[in-house]
């Protein structure tokens, strides 16, 4: 309901539906992430443990299972685009989509597997609140143009925000900036280093609190 009366609102130069489709490709794929990498860790994490594998296995593993979510939806927005009458000039950014996506999944399921053995009780409500806000401070309904101030502060600390404005290269044929793709990928590593830093220190006495 709220898709259907923002859109007459919404100025942009392609159907309404195939504008959010691209933005949604990543958030369902995101979603799906999310939830997996609350739920597995307590069942692969303690056997990983015992055979010295390290949890980013588990987060690459979530991601590539997750991926034919991205591949359908990104399937769909094409075939959107294509019967309205689009052409897919950005086809050729289809390889940097899919790794910008997976790194992302990588890095999102990575930071929940490091803090779920730290927050047993709270990964529900957190998973709840953290889809809001993904979904929300990305521009996948409304065009990023339309954030100012805080509001555009705080899209950008989201993925989301870069991955959605790159997945409607699809349709514009738009090529991200050289510091667009700086920031995301600098981003999505230091994040990465973040969570590494994070499981070394306590991860280990975490799990143990967590297979409780």
């Amino acid at each position: 309901m709220l898709i259907i009366a923002l859109s007459p609102h919404i100025a942009t130069d392609m159907p309404y539906a195939v504008y959010i489709l691209p933005g949604l490709s990543s958030w369902f794929y995101a979603k799906e992430i999310l939830s997996k990498s609350i739920v597995l860790p307590r069942h692969f994490l303690p056997f990983m443990r015992g055979y010295g594998y390290h949890p980013i296995l588990l987060s690459c593993g979530i991601a590539l299972s997750s991926l034919p979510t991205l591949l359908i939806w990104s399937a769909i927005t094409c075939i959107a685009a294509a019967v309205s009458g689009l052409s897919l000039t950005g086809y050729y950014l289809i390889p940097y989509l899919l790794l910008a996506n997976f790194l992302n999944a990588v890095t999102q399921s990575f930071t929940t597997v490091a803090l779920a053995p730290l927050f047993p009780r709270l990964t529900s409500a957190g998973l709840r609140m953290m889809l809001l806000l993904l979904f929300w401070t990305s521009p996948i309904i409304y065009p990023a143009a339309n954030l100012h101030g805080m509001g555009l502060f705080l899209a950008r600390l989201n993925p989301l925000y870069y991955l959605c404005e790159s997945m409607r290269g699809l349709t514009s044929g738009h090529i991200p900036s050289l510091t667009h793709t700086a920031m995301y990928f600098g981003f999505m590593l230091a994040m990465i280093l973040a969570d590494l830093i994070l499981v070394k220190l306590v991860h280990q006495r975490a799990l143990a609190q967590f297979e409780k």
